[in-house]
């Protein structure tokens, strides 16, 4: 079974293709952000210890959990390679499991109620309807009274409704629709009535909490009592819950699965998670206290989601997630009171800007080694008006000194001086090691040898591509080439590259030839000619006013810590009518299986960009070990675990230099069903994602092997050209005047 997942226009181009802001900031404030501040507060002994259920088999894909008063567990889910549904039962605590199969059907979206272990199931439109499964599996047809859908445009008639959440509480079915209103639903019948009629906002989402639920709406979150059928009055006026839910809202898209609730058996007490960790409320009470660290489990993997939070007793706790490449898991915390309440070891990983994929490293490191503390260090907080120049400098001044963090994520910081300074260890023996027993991409590594010696190493790496019609790669894909087929083509037609923002459009450009700017002594200023000269030309070609452009905010290729996969965001605004060109960034197996998907229902190819001199990649967690450190055991396990597959297990973004770990991923993943539609009807873009094949595999990896040159990967450089780039892209600044200003600045830069 195929899950068909509906995306925005705005989030498959303007940010990036499947749902990548479900990130999560920090709550914390401060120049350097550290993740100590959760636990120095905690002494002595007692800690929630994690360890993982073993879930059935044959539920690849779960679609809904429930649990029972007396702790019995109900699963509904799927089998991904052959589509057989299961209900799924445990009286144990996952210990043993139960199963039944079901008939075949679509399941879209379900809910269980965890009393009775019986379930609901919603298909794909009106037409799938609703199935009602029964605690032993037998599954009835329901006439599910659907509302049409509400038109709020001129969008395409055949536009169906269907049930986009649902959850049982207080043994009450509730559902929300495309409409983004709540209905109760009678499972018997089918009968719909309207829930909730005092709530204003759009709600996207329920959250299931017991006789209590949450509403994820398009203002916050707000909570509904099941039996009276209204808001729930004594939690809607509790200030210290409202305020602790206004930081969830703030810091998470609550269109996302970042974050689970139960209520405690008095029906007063709340329990929540997210990946800050599990949190205790006491409706009414002045304080929420933080139970679990959630970076000191896989809670603080940002890319996680979570299904359920259970709670057995008070030192036994599960969480149902689905991590970054769509598995399942199911984590017991079991409170330890004779463990270290904090970590005894610790050591200090900087990082310039704090991003999902360093999480989930640390996460995986930290289960590897429970009794070590990472305690990471994040220079540009994003609150605090902190430039990438300012945290750099101060960065400096601890090195130097000796007194910085024991592993730099080098991402954007000036390693060839630190390399040249003696302040990096070398990384040769890791390297060799990890070659020996898993298999590295060798041409990555070797790029920064240097004099036998390998001060630092991408844990993840990618690439540029050009992607389009079959005439356009067969130009050729350097800058001048570009420059010349986006001169040949006819706007008034087709546009041509679309409405990207000017640094976005430089950033593009930037990480696909930056590599060989750099001199001993200066930039090449013919070779940034041709890259200013080509960003205008594609910039110019479609004549988009300023104000109609796409923001500039993704220009880093991030959003909220992810990784933005623009190739892939690009080639679908191609598909829409935004452009016969698309260039940026392949970051991912899942870009690679995006990018077949839509050229195997839609015309189009695509291919890297070359520069002729080089083949281009960027570095993403590139690492390197403090010579001060060079003899910390836990230091060197860290960069250890970096470079093995069990420590890129869960990440997604970027290709990883592990063959094993990348062969993983090009295995482990989900089909599914893409699309976009516009509201006026004007297009509809639909494409199936099937997993990568053997020769797709095969290709992607001699791409790969291709590469031989990292960029410029010096943040502070690369703001400055995208700075100065975007005088000349508006025309506030001459061609001359933009080189010289690059020019001067980033000799000034390089001298400091």
């Amino acid at each position: 079974m195929k899950m068909k997942k509906k995306i925005s226009l705005l989030l498959m181009v303007c940010v990036t293709v499947a749902g990548l802001l479900a990130g999560c900031g920090s709550h914390g404030t401060g120049n350097q952000k550290n993740t100590e501040d959760a636990a120095s507060t905690q002494g002595g002994k007692g800690r929630f210890v994690e360890s993982e259920v073993t879930l059935p088999d044959n539920l690849q894909v779960i679609n809904a959990v429930g649990k029972s008063k007396e702790g019995e567990l109900t699963l509904i889910g799927y089998d991904n390679d052959n589509g057989k549904l299961f209900l799924a039962h445990s009286k144990d605590q996952g210990k043993t499991w139960s199963q039944k199969e079901l008939e075949k059907t679509d399941c879209y979206v379900a809910a269980v109620n965890g009393e009775d272990g019986s379930a609901a199931m919603f298909g794909y439109n009106k037409k799938s309807g609703m199935k009602r499964v029964s605690a032993d599996g037998k599954v009835t047809k329901v006439n599910l009274q659907l509302p049409e859908y509400q038109a709020t445009g001129k969008e395409s008639d055949d536009m169906e409704n269907f049930v986009t959440s649902a959850v049982y509480a207080d043994n009450k079915l509730f559902v929300t629709d495309l409409n983004w209103v709540v209905y109760e639903v009678n499972p018997q019948t089918g009968e719909m009535s309207k829930a909730f009629s005092d709530i204003s906002e759009k709600v996207n989402r329920l959250i299931a909490a017991g006789t209590e639920f949450a509403l994820m709406t398009d203002k916050g979150i707000q909570f509904a009592d099941a039996k009276s059928g209204a808001l729930a009055e004594r939690m809607q006026n509790d200030d210290v819950l409202q305020q602790a839910v206004g930081k969830i809202s703030k810091s998470h898209n609550t269109d996302s699965n970042n974050i689970a609730m139960t209520m405690g058996d008095s029906g007063d007490e709340l329990y929540y998670i997210d990946n800050d960790g599990l949190f205790y409320h006491k409706i009414g009470g002045s304080t929420t206290e933080q139970l679990i660290n959630g970076e000191l489990t896989s809670l603080g993997d940002r890319n996680v989601t979570f299904q359920a939070l259970y709670k057995f007793d008070d030192k036994n706790y599960m969480v149902f997630v689905i991590d970054s490449q769509g598995a399942r898991h199911c984590y017991r915390y079991t409170y330890d009171a004779d463990v270290s309440a904090v970590p005894k070891n610790q050591i200090t990983v900087y990082a310039l800007e704090d991003f999902n994929a360093l999480q989930q490293l640390i996460t995986a490191y930290q289960k590897d080694h429970p009794d070590v503390m990472v305690k990471k260090t994040i220079g540009m907080s994003g609150e605090d008006g902190v430039t990438a120049e300012d945290a750099i400098r101060t960065l400096n001044t601890e090195v130097l000194a000796g007194k910085g963090p024991d592993v730099l994520v080098l991402d954007g910081l000036p390693a060839d001086s630190y390399v040249q300074k003696g302040v990096l260890a070398d990384l040769g023996s890791y390297v060799k090691a990890a070659n020996e027993k898993e298999g590295l991409f060798t041409n990555i590594t070797d790029a920064y040898t240097k004099k036998g010696k390998i001060n630092q190493v991408p844990v993840r790496f990618y690439c540029t591509v050009v992607e389009g019609a079959q005439d356009l790669t067969d130009a050729g894909v350097n800058l001048k080439q570009l420059e010349n087929y986006a001169g040949s083509l006819n706007s008034e037609k087709e546009k041509v590259f679309g409405n990207w923002g000017p640094q976005t459009t430089l950033g593009m450009l930037y990480d696909a030839d930056s590599a060989s700017w750099k001199t001993k002594t200066s930039v090449d200023q013919e070779k940034i000619r041709q890259f200013l000269k080509t960003a205008k030309a594609l910039y110019d070609a479609d004549s988009y006013a300023e104000k109609d452009r796409i923001t500039d905010k993704i220009a880093n290729g991030f959003a909220e810590g992810s990784l933005l996969g623009m190739g892939t965001s690009a080639a679908m605004s191609r598909l829409m009518g935004g452009g016969q060109i698309a260039i940026g960034s392949l970051t991912s197996v899942n870009d690679v299986r995006q990018l077949y998907g839509m050229e195997s229902s839609y015309k189009g190819t695509f291919t890297l960009f070359d520069a002729g001199e080089h083949k281009s990649f960027v570095p993403f967690l590139s690492l390197g070990l403090a010579q001060k450190s060079a003899d910390n055991k836990n230091a060197r396990a860290f960069i250890e675990t970096a470079l093995l597959a069990k420590g890129q297990k869960q990440m997604t973004e970027g290709f990883s230099i592990n063959r094993t770990a990348l062969d993983t991923e090009c295995k482990n993943n989900q089909e599914s069903q893409m699309g976009s539609s516009s509201s006026d009807g004007s297009y509809e873009i639909n494409y199936e994602v099937k997993k990568i094949s053997e020769k797709q595999q095969e290709d992607l990896t001699k791409m790969l092997e291709s590469l031989d040159t990292p960029t410029w990967n010096d943040r502070v450089v690369r703001d400055l050209v995208l700075r100065e780039g975007q005088k000349y892209l508006q025309g506030k600044q001459s061609l001359e005047d933009t080189l010289s200003a690059i020019r001067k600045k980033v000799q000034l830069y390089e001298a400091e």
